[in-house]
């Protein structure tokens, strides 16, 4: 269980925290210590943006975060910061299609990958959060491609601030 990012909790531990939960009146409530770095490796869903909520930002497995990101990216030739944004891409459609990279390929259209509307506002969520790219809805669905969208959201983020 510890490899899947879930901890061992102690007895007491817990039953002062289902004490806790009990007098909240909530519907659901789970009480468990978790390694959010080793869970985001090991559950996918963990990465979308439905966890947010309770899964801290800093727990990222892949290391760096978003300033990183576009630090290196504001550094590199465009054709190299391209091909690092559409890795970026196939790395979030990965954990929200459930899938590895070898399925997405660049090339592919976005519909043909399984790509529904519900998995594209999860994707539209997921750039902004990965890049700080605010994609309007209209260029997530009038992309084609990962390649394509990868050139959509490297040109907004070249684009000089206003």
């Amino acid at each position: 269980m510890r490899r899947l990012g879930l901890d061992p909790m102690p007895s007491a531990g817990a039953l002062d925290a289902l004490e806790t939960l009990l007098g909240r009146g909530d519907d659901v409530a789970v009480v468990t210590r978790v390694d959010w770095g080793a869970a985001r490796n090991t559950f996918a869903a963990v990465l979308g943006p439905r966890f947010d909520a309770v899964c801290p930002a800093g727990a990222d497995a892949g290391g760096g975060g978003r300033a990183a990101l576009l630090e290196a990216l504001a550094a590199m030739p465009p054709e190299e910061a391209l091909v690092r944004v559409a890795e970026v891409l196939t790395d979030v459609l990965c954990r929200i299609l459930q899938t590895t990279a070898d399925r997405v390929p660049a090339d592919r259209r976005l519909d043909q990958l399984g790509l529904d509307s519900l998995m594209g506002a999860e994707l539209l969520t997921a750039v902004n959060q990965r890049l700080g790219c605010t994609l309007p809805a209209v260029e997530v669905l009038d992309s084609t491609t990962v390649g394509d969208l990868a050139r959509r959201c490297l040109r907004r983020l070249r684009q000089p601030a206003r």
